[in-house]
């Protein structure tokens, strides 16, 4: 614990060009989600207040996730830095734009890391191991599914039942954790992908479940339970038609 305070201490900053590409992201992606607020009549004060709220949620699932993803790194040996998905930008803001708001594709970006040799013993010492950046790619997604969850769990309280402001923090954490889990190129899904097909497939059908089950009313435990289950499903079709080769017959 003493070594990784002090990694963090030293190493958790962001660079110049990590806050630039931040900024760009956070912004791009707050307003494809905020460019539509919902209402049938246009209001200038209405729409930006709906968009700095939409930019901000934007930026706390955003920081949330690289945080996280920052200290998995530093406590696993490895440096992070982040990088901007500028043509996966470009067609979330495309996509935004031609559906008027209401198609909301949201590809932040991905993370390179490098070896801190120094603060790094044993077997893997001067190489990246596939599956330590499973996992920490894992923890980005499932980070904002928790936050999702958090605010779900807000919505419980009388006063907060209907606050469309958790609402939409509701869905821009569960469109995050569902759509950072894609294996696409410069995605973190990615690295979950290279490390086990069998545990992205659970995960990401997990979380699709879950993105479904949380907008009901029902008790958050078994929320999480029935999502869990669909996990179970999704990796079971995945397994038996893929892994082992019965679509072929199909």
């Amino acid at each position: 614990m003493r070594n990784l305070i002090d990694k963090i201490k030293r190493y958790f900053g962001f660079n110049r060009a990590e806050v630039q590409a931040l900024i760009i992201t956070i912004l791009i992606l707050g307003f494809v989600v905020g460019f539509n607020d919902g209402s049938k009549k246009f209001s200038a004060a209405s729409w930006l207040f709906n968009l700095f709220n939409s930019i901000l949620l934007v930026a706390l699932a955003l920081l949330v996730q690289q945080s996280l993803l920052r200290i998995a790194c530093l406590n696993s040996g490895y440096r992070p830095e982040y990088k901007m998905f500028f043509y996966g930008l470009l067609f979330c803001l495309i996509l935004a734009l031609v559906s008027r708001g209401k198609l909301i594709f949201l590809l932040p970006g991905f993370y390179v890391v490098r070896m801190l040799e120094g603060h790094r013993l044993g077997k893997f010492r001067y190489g990246i191991k596939q599956e330590t950046m499973g996992w920490i790619a894992l923890l980005g997604p499932i980070s904002n599914m928790l936050l999702a969850l958090f605010f779900k769990a807000l919505t419980y309280i009388p006063a907060l039942s209907a606050n469309p402001i958790i609402q939409k923090a509701i869905t821009v954490n569960m469109l995050f954790a569902i759509y950072t889990m894609l294996p696409i190129p410069n995605s973190v899904g990615l690295y979950v992908f290279a490390w086990s097909r069998l545990g992205l497939v659970y995960v990401f059908s997990a979380f699709v479940g879950l993105s479904l089950m949380i907008y009901l009313d029902l008790n958050l435990f078994i929320i999480i339970l029935v999502a869990a289950l669909i996990g179970v499903v999704g990796w079971g079709i995945y397994y038996i038609l893929f892994e082992q080769g019965a679509w072929e017959y199909i």
